[in-house]
């Protein structure tokens, strides 16, 4: 995949979870920015359902970056772009070469 200037026009963070204590000695997890990379962000699909007498609205996105931008990215991390989280469930090698990769994501409701 032949990425062009523009084509990456979204800044985004890859976040990474890290363990911590609160006041009272209980484990926290929080998040920390890991990198800040330029992808392009493209919603694919938006879906609600109805759960516990709630409507909760779920959104698929595709987040396209460079390989080379976080090579270890895994679904043990999220992305943040501005104030919205991305839950990560897979990352593909586009086109095996490992020019680029293409991260399946459910937006955090």
């Amino acid at each position: 995949m032949n990425m062009q200037a523009g084509f990456l026009r979204h800044r985004v963070e890859i976040q990474k979870a890290t363990e911590s204590q609160n006041t009272v000695g209980e484990a926290v997890k929080t998040w920390a920015t890991a990198a800040s990379v330029w992808a392009r962000v493209s919603p694919l699909r938006g879906s609600e359902y109805f759960t516990a007498m709630q409507t909760k609205a779920s959104v698929d996105t595709k987040i396209t970056m460079r390989k080379n931008a976080f090579p270890t990215l895994s679904p043990k991390h999220r992305i943040r772009f501005g104030a919205r989280i991305f839950d990560i469930e897979s990352v593909i090698d586009v086109d095996g070469l490992g020019d680029a990769m293409e991260v399946n994501c459910k937006e955090q409701a």
